[in-house]
């Protein structure tokens, strides 16, 4: 008995080694636990829907029983917007600001010219305009949405990193056979069947027509950039989160 309950602590806090693993990677929330990166990785992929989940549901109290009841719109969006990015969406946002640069350049560039582009740690005037139109659209939506349905706010942040593992399931190639696209790539597509069912039975069960919505403009987007550049980056995958949250949040706007 107690050789069974030490096996099932050993596999407990492994389990939960491994969930905080996917907190640090996808916040920046840091645990300062000790992980080999790609082998932990790809054990931990399956925690995701538990930290999108989980880091929704936070954000969405913050802003149902704080800031809601107690600061005037838009300051309340503006502050779980900022709140949001700094903890949660901060390297996303980033991959997007490097990426909208890659996109406008990439009808006359090479793919070694383009993901110099992403590389270069200066922001380009094309990710400047592409970054300050993002975040005043989004917060409008905050504004225009979530004071009726604050709900929705959840499944949208979750939509975000349900299109990266879509796009990853769908097109498993990396442009580079290094970095954090790589690494994700070379998951492998039957570690990522769980994590994408537990994302999608709750998305299609409670807002569908957002959802298949969403996952459509992740796979142009996906398409257009893997025959582009032969795979996935960091970036483009920071990129599709972004999009993804936006557009089920753009469509919500006009069907409800």
């Amino acid at each position: 008995m107690r050789r069974v309950l030490y096996g099932f602590s050993r596999f407990f806090l492994e389990e939960i080694r491994l969930l905080l693993l996917i907190f640090s990677f996808f916040s920046r929330i840091n645990f300062k636990l000790e992980f080999d990166f790609e082998s932990d990785f790809k054990r931990a992929v399956k925690y995701i829907p538990v930290f999108s989940f989980a880091s929704g549901f936070f954000l969405y109290l913050l802003y149902r029983f704080i800031l809601l009841p107690g600061v005037s719109q838009p300051f309340a969006e503006i502050i779980l917007f900022s709140v949001q990015y700094f903890l949660f969406n901060y390297f996303h946002f980033d991959g997007f600001l490097d990426t909208s640069d890659a996109f406008f350049l990439s009808s006359s560039r090479s793919k070694e010219e383009i993901l110099k582009v992403m590389d270069d740690p200066r922001i380009g005037s094309f990710a400047l305009l592409s970054g300050v139109i993002y975040i005043l659209v989004k917060i409008n939506l905050y504004v225009a949405l979530l004071p009726a349905d604050p709900l929705i706010f959840i499944f949208a942040f979750a939509q975000g990193r349900a299109s990266i593992l879509f796009s990853a399931f769908v097109f498993p190639r990396s442009a580079k056979n290094y970095g954090l696209g790589y690494t994700f790539v070379s998951t492998g597509r039957r570690r990522l069947v769980l994590p994408l069912l537990i994302f999608l039975i709750p998305e299609l069960y409670y807002f569908p027509v957002y959802s298949v919505f969403s996952l459509l403009i992740s796979f142009v987007f996906s398409s257009y950039f893997v025959k582009k550049l032969g795979g996935f980056t960091g970036d483009i995958f920071g990129a599709i989160c972004e999009i993804s949250e936006l557009s089920f949040l753009f469509l919500a706007l006009f069907i409800r």
